[in-house]
């Protein structure tokens, strides 16, 4: 049995030592302008991580996410006047870290998005406003962005000028294939050992 516990616990060693970082990429339209950021929580602005002025041109990007912390996601996006709108679509490159849906892929939408009009320090999320899937008017279709991704804001995308989204990201969800098949030989291993023994 002891044979057995310590086979176990090398192989969880195993597992654990094969984390890695994790990259972020994204892909953001905003209509007019945005900031992005990553931050270690939800109450402050984070490390800029991107920005861009034209909702025609998807600003892409990646950034380093550290094994074992969790992450938020925030935008600030500002209009110019008229009608206002995110779209963006981001993934995860590596096996620590998941978004909060469970997915290693993450698009604009009224479920996985909050937003207000306050800042990232506020209370007042809500979830984000939703104003059509990317191909809808007066936008038109982003190619770089999955069709499924919706164009959202704070609130009145008419009226409001200034909208804060944050989306979190969590850890140690997706167990990479090769530390599967670790832990599996170490437990194949402490099972042929205990059945010699006994």
């Amino acid at each position: 049995m002891k044979s057995l516990i310590n086979a176990v616990l090398c192989a969880t060693a195993l597992v654990a030592s094969c984390a890695s970082a994790t990259v972020l990429n994204s892909t953001v339209h905003a209509d007019n302008a945005f900031n992005l950021y990553i931050a270690a929580a939800q109450t402050s602005t984070g490390t800029p991580a991107g920005n861009g002025d034209d909702w025609g041109v998807g600003y892409t990007g990646a950034f380093t996410l550290e094994a074992g912390k969790e992450y938020f996601i925030h935008i600030r996006a500002t209009d110019a006047g008229g009608i206002a709108g995110v779209l963006g679509q981001f993934s995860l490159v590596g096996s620590d870290h998941v978004f909060a849906n469970g997915t290693q892929t993450l698009l604009t939408n009224g479920t996985d998005w909050l937003a207000n009009t306050s800042g990232f320090g506020s209370s007042t999320y809500k979830a984000a406003s939703t104003y059509g899937v990317n191909g809808a008017s007066p936008w038109g279709l982003q190619s770089d962005v999955s069709s499924n991704a919706q164009w959202i804001w704070a609130g009145d995308n008419d009226a409001n000028n200034t909208a804060y989204f944050s989306a979190k990201i969590v850890t140690g969800k997706v167990p990479e294939p090769g530390s599967l098949a670790l832990l599996g030989l170490g437990l194949a291993g402490a099972a042929f050992v205990r059945r010699r023994r006994g």
